[in-house]
């Protein structure tokens, strides 16, 4: 799991579907927890873990918080140092400034492999579910890059 570093060593050895999402928003992020919750359904994706880390700091002297909903795993950063540190890792990440953080808030659903790495970005709200399935087992087989 996410550590107090906010590091995902943990989930390296499995696949990962991550969306780094608001608490609070209305736009992308309900749409793309809906999508994470549909994958987490797969029967063909139960090779899988399905994380949601919440980039909205959690209450102060407080480490991460956790709680598990169906196959879905939600994390919460502690702090604004984490929540920079978690998001520089993975495209889509913008830019900080002294007391705010950009980021493109487009949603993007990310498949990390086994090693940690990001195989695959899902840009789209939308999702065609069995087009995710579908470039899941071909990863799988190694047949896509």
């Amino acid at each position: 799991m996410l550590n107090q570093q906010g590091e995902l060593n943990d989930y390296q050895g499995k696949y990962t579907y991550l969306f780094l999402g608001f608490q609070g928003c209305s736009q992308a992020c309900p749409r793309q927890l809906l999508n994470l919750a549909a994958l987490a359904d797969e029967a063909a994706l139960q090779a899988a873990q399905f994380l949601y880390i919440d980039l909205v700091m959690s209450a102060p002297h407080q480490t991460f918080s956790s709680a598990m909903l169906n196959k879905v795993e939600f994390r919460q950063v502690a702090d604004f140092q984490q929540s920079i540190e978690v998001s520089q890792r993975f495209p889509g990440y913008v830019s900080t400034s002294f007391d705010q953080q950009v980021v493109d808030h487009s949603a993007y659903l990310y498949l990390l492999n086994p090693l940690g790495e990001v195989s695959l970005v899902y840009t789209q709200q939308n999702l065609d579910i069995s087009q995710v399935v579908t470039d899941f087992k071909l990863l799988q087989q190694g047949d896509l890059l």
